[in-house]
């Protein structure tokens, strides 16, 4: 009787505040849920329902165009006081005073969920509020429109070629929260065949538990810029969680035991742990939960110029994260105050994100085509200014969909690290040319190519690259015969450049000789020798002239003598070289020399018959080193990962082929 009295006669107003341009509401365009479904549109709406009465209102629920996107529950009468908690999703109906207001969002959070409707979306989305005791409703209309994004549609933060053999980013457009409705929080996937009866998508990699950030495929992958702009805000320097789930840990403990990593820069820690803003016109992009030095100092820098595909930083866990991923968000308007936290980057004004040169297919659904052998590229859905589906799914960045082939990942990888504090960025690409396109992008974003490996796999030729951040000159260079390249050394050299890692290979009925060139003005020396004495006879000349060996490469044809070319730099340090049939000699070898303060610099192996010959050369170094080997490029990518996180910087890297 007294709540039907008063809301019969009630004020009540409704204003739609976010995410509003010009008037209109910005709604996102994603692609279908389901594999040849309908493309859709997704709306999450902000609004205030302000009570202008004298008494009390309650509110039964919330629709856009007759879909309630609200999740209120009744309120239960408790003669004891005590009220039960509300099911879970939900809240009890809210009651607004009077004079106050209540704000409401559509989202993926607690007491509401969004709005997915199929395309094209109507011109107009009309708010009703419907209040306890009321049948009518209070309404407002207002037009909507599929937002595009300042400066136009994304690039996708990461790149097609850092994913490894069957891997791709997945994501879903329905991220929890109402200030980050539009958000995406983002890992690797990699098709699993661990236990053949039930192959899977897995963000880890295989034998892993998750309790290290490392075993995530996604944690170390690099991330770029969606769009130019200037950089707003930016940290680097707030260390990792110790495991995964410690963020919990210190949420749940008593005793205080656990202390939130904070950065020393700012004193403080942030929740997004390691990140930058970029700002685009009236746009923010927030990207967050970077490693800890892996943002670019020049991009610490307020107003530093950020372009569309510049190397932002490695994905890490720092911040509140339940495990390695990257969170990116958009809002308008960032205000810079230099005076506020974060320099006022992060305005809360959500804006939607869409992607062009972009590919999309529901996880689950994709995992049951693969078992039966149907998954095609047509089963992909095309990005022309989308985001992600609702539905979690594989995101593919590329002009061109995805053949999926399941492929093998089975070679042995051995690599030296170097204690360092560099940016460090690894690539396998498949094919020459691909190799080139990328080594070049990276070095217009300022990394050099320090090291290069090629191996023959699943069919395809793959390259390879070690690159460091760095401004020096540089070049690297193919030919298919010894005196081409001989000749290109020749003038390399007296550019001022020196080679300072080659590789030989053999492809097509022909040899070829590629080098990697670093500007440097030391003497040097390079030697082809058609056997192994005469190799070791020629490095003790070069050695008492004060030639270092650094490099040697093999060529080795089955009925053929094995050849060896060794590159040679100036040094003063003491060096040993050494050649040993098997690898637990090897790894013997290796612990030997470092006893007497030799660091292994380089390795390079052959088959010898039904064994393998191992090449060392060894320096004598202070530096610290780390050496190790694993039996596939996930395992290989992971240990230097785990090198990374303790300071060392992978330098050397040799496959057997």
């Amino acid at each position: 009787m007294f709540f039907g009295a008063v809301l019969f006669a009630i004020g009540c107003t409704v204003t739609v505040t976010d995410p509003l341009v010009d008037g209109s509401v910005a709604i996102q365009a994603i692609t279908p849920s389901t594999i040849a479904g309908s493309y859709q549109r997704r709306i999450s709406i902000r609004m205030d329902i302000a009570n202008e009465s004298n008494d009390p209102i309650f509110i039964d629920r919330v629709e856009l165009n007759n879909k309630v996107v609200s999740k209120f529950a009744v309120r239960p009468v408790s003669p004891g006081g005590i009220v039960p908690t509300a099911p879970k999703g939900f809240i009890y109906q809210p009651i607004v005073r009077p004079d106050d207001l209540y704000t409401f969002q559509n989202c993926n959070c607690k007491g509401s969920l969004p709005l997915i409707i199929d395309s094209p979306a109507p011109p107009n989305v009309t708010v009703s509020v419907y209040f306890v005791g009321r049948a009518l409703p209070v309404q407002t209309t207002v037009p909507m429109h599929v937002h595009k994004n300042n400066g136009g549609s994304y690039t996708f933060p990461a790149k097609t070629n850092n994913l490894k053999s069957k891997e791709y980013w997945g994501a879903s457009s329905n991220h929890a929260g109402d200030g980050q409705a539009f958000a995406l929080d983002m890992g690797v996937w990699g098709w699993d065949t661990t236990d053949p009866a039930n192959p899977m998508w897995n963000g880890l990699y295989p034998g892993t538990d998750g309790s290290e950030a490392s075993s995530s495929r996604t944690y170390g992958v690099p991330i770029h810029a969606m769009s130019d702009g200037e950089v707003c805000w930016a940290v680097d320097d707030q260390p990792e969680w110790d495991y995964v789930n410690q963020v919990e840990d210190y949420k749940n403990q008593t005793d205080g035991a656990i202390i939130r990593p904070i950065s020393a820069r700012f004193g403080k820690y942030f929740g997004g742990g390691n990140q930058i803003f970029v700002k685009t016109g009236n746009e923010v992009a927030n990207y967050s939960h970077f490693q800890p030095g892996s943002i670019p100092t020049e991009l610490l820098v307020t107003g530093a110029t950020v372009k569309r595909g510049q190397y932002l930083g490695k994905v890490g866990y720092s911040g509140n994260s339940s495990g390695p991923h990257i969170h990116i968000h958009v809002n308008d308007d960032a205000k810079l105050d230099l005076a506020a936290d974060r320099n006022g980057c992060d305005s809360k004004g959500l804006r939607p994100m869409a992607f062009d040169g972009m590919y999309s297919i529901p996880k689950d659904e994709s995992a049951g085509n693969i078992i039966d052998g149907s998954l095609t590229p047509a089963n992909w859905s095309h990005h022309v200014n989308h985001s992600v589906p609702d539905t979690y799914s594989l995101l593919y960045p590329s002009n061109n969909a995805p053949d999926f082939q399941p492929g093998t990942d089975d070679k042995q990888y051995i690599g030296i690290w170097k204690e360092a504090d560099y940016i460090e960025y690894r690539v396998k690409v498949a094919g020459w040319d691909a190799f080139i396109q990328k080594k070049d992008e990276l070095a217009d974003d300022s990394f050099r190519l320090i090291e290069i490996e090629t191996i023959e796999e699943n069919g395809e030729r793959q390259y390879i690259g070690i690159f460091k951040r760095g401004t020096e000159g540089h070049a690297f260079v193919g030919h298919s015969n010894w005196a081409d390249f001989l000749a290109s050394w020749n003038d390399l050299s007296n550019q001022g450049l020196r080679l300072v890692d080659m590789e030989t290979y053999a492809s097509g009925g022909l040899q070829h000789f590629v080098g990697v060139y670093l500007e440097g003005n030391d003497p040097y020396a390079i030697e082809y020798h058609p056997d192994w004495d005469s190799f070791t006879t020629g490095w003790k000349e070069l050695y008492s002239n004060g030639l270092r060996l650094v490099d040697v490469d093999v060529i080795s044809v089955p009925g053929s003598a094995t050849q060896y070319i060794g590159v040679y730099r100036a040094g003063d340090d003491l060096s040993s070289l050494v050649s040993l049939t098997g690898l637990s000699e090897f790894n013997a070898e290796v612990l030997r020399q470092a006893d007497k303060g030799y660091n292994l610099v380089d390795i390079e192996s052959f088959g010898l018959g039904s064994s393998r010959q191992y090449i060392g050369v060894f320096h004598e170094d202070s530096t610290q080193t780390g050496y190790g080997f694993k039996e596939s490029y996930d395992a290989f990518f992971k240990q230097s990962e785990e090198f990374g996180a303790l300071g060392f910087r992978l330098v050397d890297v040799h496959v057997e082929n």
